[in-house]
């Protein structure tokens, strides 16, 4: 999903267009529908100036599906329950991922130096026996695996005591896919600490594919952030990071995913959102908790 990045989240970004040309344009009462429909599947809200560029996402769509108008499109959307093939050709030709390793550094840091150490204490005061954390809108990978690689790199005496299940939620069936291929070019690799490269990638030709001891930390699978009894399901974690994906979230959007969350980290846990991402004016729930040059929100009610 959607997400760093991300695939929930970053729509557009790129001002690209599909070569291919489509059979009409939308007309308005298709566009609002469409707008609609995706705001209920994504969070994402698309005002009329976008009109042109969805357009050109999803005319492909209707000639693979045979879909004579955008009008069939909405009806099969309709039809299909927020859920099918369909739906998620319609996801997949809107996200963009945009996403690397090692991505803002100082929360990394954070993590490492501070949050971490304090989470496998608290999870082994409480007896749960394991640590849970979530990658929300975890696109092709890079989150979650970046998180693996500093689990197994920093704290190898405590994953002997306390298993860690790290899982990754997208909105996206080709952004998991590629993730669980878990190949990716050099450019994505460009703050990878050259040692923590060497151990943990293999050069394959131009790309570099995670060792498997890394990929098998990792658990992926598709979920939408709006979606709550599905979140709910998920159970309560530890330390959740959905950074890069609010940003392009509509407010309601915002203020339910941010409760959603909220409701699924245990006492004590951990919330982190992207570098340019505040919930100010979104929810006050939680503790803020400074670190140099990075910002986090701590659950620090006790649940009843």
């Amino acid at each position: 999903m959607i997400g760093n990045r991300t695939s929930q989240a970053q729509c557009f970004s790129d001002g690209s267009v599909v070569a291919q040309k489509a059979p009409a344009d939308i007309d308005p009462a298709s566009f609002k529908a469409l707008r609609d429909l995706l705001y209920e599947l994504s969070g994402i809200y698309l005002n009329e100036k976008k009109a042109p560029l969805l357009h050109n996402r999803l005319a492909p769509v209707l000639k693979e599906f045979g879909l004579p108008d955008y009008q069939a499109l909405v009806d099969q959307l309709k039809a299909s329950s927020n859920k099918g093939p369909l739906v998620n050709r319609v996801l997949d030709s809107l996200v963009v991922a945009e996403s690397s390793f090692f991505r803002n550094k100082p929360q990394l840091k954070a993590l490492v130096n501070s949050i971490l150490p304090e989470l496998f204490e608290n999870a082994r005061q409480s007896g749960r026996g394991k640590l849970r954390i979530l990658s929300a809108g975890c696109s092709s990978g890079e989150e979650p695996y970046t998180l693996a690689i500093l689990l197994k790199h920093h704290f190898a005496p405590q994953l002997e005591e306390m298993p860690v299940e790290l899982t990754g939620i997208d909105i996206s069936a080709r952004l998991l896919e590629q993730a669980r291929k878990a190949e990716y070019p050099e450019f994505l690799l460009r703050d990878v600490p050259e040692d923590l490269r060497r151990q943990y990638f293999q050069k394959v030709g131009l790309q570099y594919t995670l060792v498997p001891e890394i990929r098998e930390m990792v658990r992926l699978r598709q979920a939408n952030l709006l979606d709550g009894q599905q979140l709910f399901r998920m159970g309560h974690f530890d330390l959740i990071l959905c950074r890069n994906v609010l940003l392009y979230f509509h407010r309601e959007a915002k203020i339910q995913t941010v409760n959603a969350l909220y409701n699924m980290l245990y006492p004590q846990g951990y919330l982190l959102v992207g570098y340019s991402e505040s919930l100010h004016g979104i929810s006050r729930a939680f503790e803020i908790v400074l670190f140099p040059k990075a910002i986090s929100y701590k659950k620090t009610v006790l649940e009843s």
